[in-house]
């Protein structure tokens, strides 16, 4: 006799809202996205400052036959994005092995989608139902979630 186990999927939705210095986690559930609930609100600091206010030295000069400035490849906003982006896939994760959600939706400005969907584990990944690339961080509650409503009604008619 043979056993055949059903694949289930958990219903609840992580959707992630993030900017370059703040992110809101909300959960909802898939597909009907009637309500969302605020799961955690993440912030960076540094993600705020001007890169002045954060480096305080030139770039080291190198003292050879050709003189020339030594300096990092990556620049400020890339690598504030990329801490944020770790800090935000690092509480993803912790929801991921805790079971917490079945789906992630993400919600970013495109250079910071960027640096989250990289900084994903291989698992994580395979959760992402959908993202955007909009900057909705500045809207207030009710319209983002009117917005965030309205993409993932689209998304939800899509995938059926």
């Amino acid at each position: 006799m043979s056993f055949r186990r059903e694949l289930t999927i958990n219903s609840v939705t992580w959707v992630v809202v993030a900017e370059s210095a703040r992110a809101t986690v909300f959960r909802t559930e898939w597909p009907g996205a009637a309500q969302f609930e605020t799961v955690e609100n993440l912030f960076h600091p540094e993600g705020e400052s001007l890169p002045s206010e954060i480096l305080t030295d030139r770039p080291g000069r190198f003292a050879g036959p050709m003189r020339h400035a030594v300096g990092d490849t990556i620049d400020f906003r890339h690598q504030t994005n990329s801490e944020f982006a770790i800090q935000i896939a690092d509480f993803l994760e912790r929801g991921r092995t805790n079971n917490e959600f079945g789906r992630i939706v993400l919600v970013a400005p495109p250079m910071v989608l960027g640096a989250i969907r990289e900084r994903l584990s291989a698992p994580l990944a395979k959760l992402v139902a959908c993202e955007l690339g909009k900057d909705y961080m500045h809207l207030p509650e009710k319209e983002l979630e009117a917005k965030l409503h309205e993409y993932l009604s689209e998304q939800a008619a899509a995938t059926t």
